[in-house]
């Protein structure tokens, strides 16, 4: 699909933006009534997803008719995490399987306290953090709903304004911040618990001071509103193009090792 967008709309400018505009939602193709299944949504009888369904790794590779170097290949490039090029396309990955791309790529190393990621329990972490990424989206969002606003406008203008933009364009402007500025990383649980509890009280102030400004309605669809962006950002699990890069060479480092 991806391929027959880029052949049909070629003469488009910004061809790559133009197709994740109108085409991709929720990282899956869609067009007219039509939209990309995925083997996690395919459940045949009402039992499991048919990606279960698959036979064992250890029977496919007990075939004798199967090519020693490319099992070996294949073994490689799945025990340092290389399955890299869907990520280009946004497809959802699990957390274990982002977590064994970057584990590699950080040398097994926490970014935050500099001790082994192997031990402990681990969670993804935003780079820069939710926290900042949503006050990047709110920022830009603002200066979206000030443009129709008088120079002189109070903050209430605003927040009326901002909770009355459609989903769709809230949507895009945070995959706009996201493709600029996203860089995931493995970090340990508790370090990670760590910087959310200081972000979580600099949000705390800030809606406490927010409260004070408008009545109780306006304030609730703004929360509603910040949850909501915080949420399609957590959600949002791709590597950056930068480190899409930098693991390649790495797995290209290691191939010729074993070449």
């Amino acid at each position: 699909m991806w391929k027959t967008a880029k052949k049909k709309f070629g003469s488009k400018p910004k061809l790559i933006s133009f197709i994740k505009s109108e085409f991709i939602r929720e990282g899956r193709f869609i067009a007219k009534r039509a939209t990309q299944l995925k083997l996690s949504d395919v459940k045949p009888y009402g039992g499991n997803n048919i990606y279960w369904i698959r036979p064992a790794q250890k029977i496919i590779m007990s075939n004798i008719y199967l090519d020693a170097t490319e099992i070996a290949k294949y073994l490689l490039n799945k025990s340092i995490g290389l399955n890299l090029t869907p990520l280009k396309y946004h497809n959802a990955y699990d957390k274990q399987e982002l977590h064994n791309i970057l584990i590699d790529y950080q040398d097994n190393l926490c970014p935050i306290c500099l001790k082994e990621l192997s031990k402990g329990k681990k969670d993804l972490d935003h780079e820069p953090s939710i926290y900042n990424l949503r006050e990047l989206v709110w920022l830009k969002l603002t200066k979206i709903v000030s443009g129709s606003l008088k120079k002189d406008s109070v903050d209430l203008e605003i927040f009326e304004k901002l909770v009355s933009l459609s989903e769709t364009q809230v949507k895009q402007v945070i995959l706009d911040i996201l493709d600029q500025n996203l860089y995931l990383r493995s970090v340990h649980f508790k370090c990670h618990k760590t910087i959310d509890k200081d972000l979580s009280n600099k949000e705390r102030h800030w809606r406490s001071r927010i409260k004070k400004l408008v009545d109780k309605p306006l304030y609730d669809k703004i929360i509603m509103m910040r949850d909501d962006i915080k949420a399609f950002i957590k959600g949002h699990r791709k590597l950056s193009p930068y480190q899409i890069k930098e693991i390649s060479l790495k797995r290209n480092l290691k191939n010729n090792m074993y070449n």
